[in-house]
């Protein structure tokens, strides 16, 4: 736990995607590959779970992929390691879309057995996988 940071978004993430998110790009280029990349593998991993994301992980590395290598190389794998999870709109969104989620939690209840809530986005909606 002493990796996870919270999810608050940088502003950086609506000047472009991360699929577009080169050294071209400028400045936000970094915000994009270490900030964005990094809290939506953070995403991936929890609906994955570790074992399931290391394994994909070692199966992009251990590809031959003939070039330099980028998201859609590691997509690749993650649909041929986890076809059941369709995770194509959850890329499609996180990685071909710049922004990020802009929720609103309200209504929160604990009821001893279940906690419930009304969940909106403000905005563009954004693929959220949960277990």
């Amino acid at each position: 736990m002493a990796f996870v940071a919270d999810s608050k978004p940088d502003r950086s993430y609506d000047k472009v995607a991360i699929a577009d998110g080169n050294v071209f790009a400028g400045p936000v280029a970094g915000s994009l590959g270490y900030g964005k990349g990094a809290q939506v593998l953070q995403m991936l991993e929890q609906y994955l779970g570790t074992d399931r994301m290391i394994k994909t992980m070692q199966d992009w590395i251990k590809a031959d992929h003939g070039k330099a290598v980028d998201w859609p190389d590691y997509e690749k794998v993650v649909y041929e390691d986890a076809p059941e999870l369709n995770l194509k709109p959850f890329f499609d969104d996180w990685i071909r879309k710049p922004g990020s989620a802009d929720l609103e939690i309200t209504h929160v209840k604990d009821t001893g057995v279940a906690i419930t809530f009304d969940l909106a986005f403000r905005g563009d909606s954004y693929r959220m996988p949960s277990k």
